[in-house]
């Protein structure tokens, strides 16, 4: 396993209430985690292949700085020209005084999907511009059929992944649901995280 990223997994599976099946918490001794990211989900994705799904209205951050974001993936996959879907979609953003709501309006934000081969995965110019706020993961065996994956419900979608992860990279956690075991992934990420 790669010595610079500091990782604990936790299994999910008992405790009442959990959303996802395991989590791992992270850390890079690099400033940054977004390659200690990266290295987690290239050694999870192997060589399957894997849909990212980035949701506007899942991210953290003011409406300007979630623009910029999207404008520089959106720049880099029409550069690199993975399949992908935009959709444009609203959600009520809420703002607060001292944790009190005083507003609520209505946003328009994106959903893009990518279907990223081994190919797209493997450029790093691809892996930069990935957010850092928020990001779902599908890693799925042989499955490219993008748009028949978007316009399936979120069960149907994870009974054709090996695995469904979200990621916040800012936090440095990630959420998984799969059937693999706790002893598989920690063996998946020893052996894959060089």
């Amino acid at each position: 396993m790669d010595k610079s990223v500091k990782l604990k997994i936790s299994e999910n599976r008992k405790v009442k209430g959990a959303i996802s099946d395991f989590t791992i918490s992270y850390s890079s001794k690099n400033p940054d985690n977004k390659s200690a990211s990266n290295k987690i989900i290239s050694a999870f994705k192997g060589n399957q292949n894997i849909i990212i799904e980035i949701d506007s209205s899942l991210m953290t951050l003011d409406e300007d700085k979630k623009n910029l974001l999207l404008g520089r993936l959106t720049a880099t996959l029409e550069k690199l020209n993975p399949k992908y879907i935009i959709n444009k979609v609203h959600y009520d953003k809420k703002r607060s005084f001292l944790s009190v709501p005083i507003e609520s309006k209505k946003v328009e934000g994106l959903k893009i999907n990518i279907f990223a081969d081994h190919n797209i995965w493997g450029k790093e110019e691809f892996t930069d511009v990935i957010p850092e706020y928020g990001v779902r993961y599908y890693i799925t065996e042989g499955f490219s059929d993008l748009e028949t994956f978007m316009e399936e419900d979120e069960e149907e979608r994870g009974n054709k992944c090996s695995m469904v992860i979200f990621d916040h990279i800012v936090l440095g956690s990630m959420g998984i649901n799969t059937t693999k075991s706790l002893t598989e992934l920690k063996s998946m990420l020893d052996k894959n995280m060089l």
